[in-house]
Order: structure tokens, then sequence, then C-alpha cells
């Protein structure tokens, strides 16, 4: 059996591959039936041993993915559900309750769809008690074979399963508003030296195919049309606003949703042990961030900020300050109806409740709904596509 990228248009063709011996590693096999949609490969490949990660890894239906656009808080949700978890249901660590440390939170909860989370060959398959996971895939990544149609370039395997959103069931979707999304991934993406230092905010910002593929609006509305077109799909929408500003009743729904039941001391005790302060505490005592750490030898990156990075990388300053105006009418016509449709406000930080925004063309939301947890009923504006 012979795959060749020919079989896709391409006018370069690759030499094609002699299976009368088969491939010796399983990362090869992946790679073939992956990059090269060689479906012969699969019942060729199943037997080779090795590798971490494997297209017959199908998620389960009691897995529960924390899922979100990149800075949106799904790491301090993860801190939240971890010591939740451990005050409820871990009697052997309850007696003796601490703040989960941020190795812990991998462990417990781990970056599925980074090579780097993954332990062994049985983390996934074998993994008993919870199974919750962290993902930023959008619900529309090609789940097999992975084309790279969603994921710019990253790298192929990223939704490969168990990483492919079309077979999740259970979703714990965390938002946030889209001009602080964007200027706190750009801090992020700079701090790991992933952004040139002559790129400007306003050019980062409506980079719609940078990871995790999608932009920021796309994102969102690939999990909507997710919600409305899949009856076997649930999702909690989690804004990350009402989260910061009332954590109780957020926390209780999402201890609902997991079926935990949880007393008022215990959900005290993980809002608490998952504070900024205990979490930068946490990160200077631990030498850094331990995902971090392993995945790109950062020991002085500072993951939890709550200076924002400085005056010059504020998010009102990145906004006002590092974007041209026809930027920012690009990102808005692109990102602005969903911003409006979640209920954030229509300028940027640094032009809120100033007449100037109105001479850029900039909508005013007409119903401030950031006490709201559930995003507005799906509406055309979150139609998947639309531009």
């Amino acid at each position: 059996k012979s795959c060749s990228r020919a079989r896709f248009g391409e006018t370069r063709a690759r030499r094609p591959f002699d299976f009368s011996k088969p491939p010796r590693t399983r990362q090869k096999c992946d790679w073939l039936v992956i990059l090269y949609n060689c479906r012969s490969c699969r019942e060729t490949c199943k037997d080779v041993p090795g590798g971490v990660r494997s297209w017959p890894d199908i998620p389960k239906d009691e897995d529960v993915w924390v899922t979100s656009y990149p800075k949106t808080g799904s790491t301090w949700v993860r801190h939240l559900l971890t010591n939740l978890y451990r005050a409820v249901e871990m009697p052997q660590i309850s007696n003796n309750l601490r703040p989960a440390s941020f190795k812990d939170v991998d462990e417990f909860i781990p970056f599925i769809e980074d090579r780097s989370a993954w332990s062994s060959l049985d983390m996934f398959r074998q993994r008993k008690g919870p199974r919750l996971w962290k993902s930023h895939a959008p619900y529309h990544c090609d789940w097999f074979p992975c084309r790279g149609n969603a994921v710019g370039g990253q790298a192929a395997q990223q939704c490969t399963c168990p990483n492919c959103a079309r077979m999740f069931r259970r979703v714990i979707y965390v938002y946030r508003d889209g001009y602080s999304t964007l200027g706190s991934y750009f801090r992020f993406r700079k701090g790991l030296n992933q952004v040139s230092a002559t790129t400007r905010f306003g050019q980062f910002a409506n980079q719609r195919r940078m990871y995790p593929g999608v932009s920021w609006a796309d994102h969102i509305r690939s999990w909507k049309h997710a919600e409305a077109s899949n009856s076997q799909l649930r999702i909690l929408w989690l804004r990350y606003e009402t989260l910061k500003k009332t954590p109780e009743p957020e926390m209780r729904r999402m201890a609902e949703f997991l079926g935990l039941k949880a007393t008022e001391e215990q959900l005290d005790f993980a809002i608490e042990a998952a504070s900024v302060e205990q979490m930068e505490a946490m990160e200077k005592a631990e030498g850094g961030v331990y995902f971090f750490k392993k995945r790109y030898n950062k020991k002085s990156f500072d993951f939890v900020d709550s200076s924002a990075g400085g005056t010059n990388a504020a998010t009102p300053f990145l906004w006002k300050s590092d974007t041209t105006v026809e930027q920012l009418k690009e990102w808005q016509l692109h990102n602005g109806p969903v911003q409006k449709c979640l209920g954030y406000p229509g300028s940027p930080p640094a032009d809120r409740n100033k007449s100037r925004a109105n001479s850029w063309g900039l909508y005013q939301p007409s119903i401030d709904k950031s006490a709201v947890g559930v995003p507005a009923k799906p509406s055309k504006f979150l139609e998947i596509g639309r531009a």
C-alpha cells in the first residue's frame, strides 16, 4: 500500500511508502495516518508498539474537558476544581488540606493537547477516578485526519484523539472579554519568546490562524454551534468575570455539573486555595510553573501576574497605543458581533466611556450582562463561519 501527498492534489508528491515492511515506530505510524490520510495504514500500524498518543484513544463519555481559548482563565479554573476535588472526594488529603501545587494540578487535570503533559502510554486509557482534562481545541478541529485546517503551524497531532473535540461529551467552557483575552495572550506569547520584538499588538490581535488555529470569536462560535447541533454534548458556560466577581455561586454550578456534593466550607477552601495571592506565592516558592519549566524550560517566567506586565504592556495601553484605528476596526469587524452577543463592551478598555469611541464606528452594547453566567441565546452573530 502506498500513501502519497499527490493523492491530495499537491504538485510535489512524496515518495510512496512501501508497507510490505511496516514502520517500526508508533510515531511514524501516527505521522503517516494523520498527514497522509492513509486509511489502510491504520490496520497496518495497529500493532506497532510505543507512542504516548494515538488515534485509537477515543474520549470516554464520563470525561470532562476544561476548554477555552488561551488566556481566558482555564488554569485558574483547573486550580479551583483540583482543590475542590481534594476537599470533597479525597479523604486521605482532606484530613490534612493544603492548596494543590501547580504540579498537582497538571497531574490531576492534564493539558492533554501537549505531548509533554503525557506521563505514559496508559495515562489516558487506564485513568481511574475523576477524568478531567484541559484542551484549547476549537470544536471544528478535524479530529481525523488532522490536516492542519484549524491548527495553523501547530503539531499535526494537536487534534488527534483523545483531543478530538467532536468526540467530547461534557465540557466546561471558560470565556472572557475578547479585548482582555488578546492583551493577556500577547503578554504571554511575548514571555515565551513566541512573538518577535518588532510585532505590534495590533498585528498580533488580528492573526486568526495562530494557536489554537482560530480567532477568539471563531473559537466561541465553534462551541456555540456545537451545542446547538450536537444533542450528546453538554456544556457549562463559565464567564471569567462573573467567576472573579462572585466565585461562590459559580463554584456551586461547577460542583453540580460534576456531580459533587460540596459544603460551604469546602467551596470556600477551594476558592481561597486558588486565589491570585496564593497562586503567586506558590509560583515563587516552586521556582516557576511546573508545566512551563518542563515544556519550555522557563524557570523565570511569571505565569500568574496580577500587575499585567507593567504600564507599557497593560491591556488598555496595548489597545490604545500599540494598535492603529484600522487594526482596531479590523478586529471589531471579525470579533465585534460575538463580543456584543456575550454582553461585553464594544470599545477596548482604553476608550470605554469616551466619546471618541463613537467616531471610530464602535457599537455600544444595549445591555450589560456582566453578571450573567451563561452566554446569550445563540444568534446569527454566532453562526459558524460568519466573518
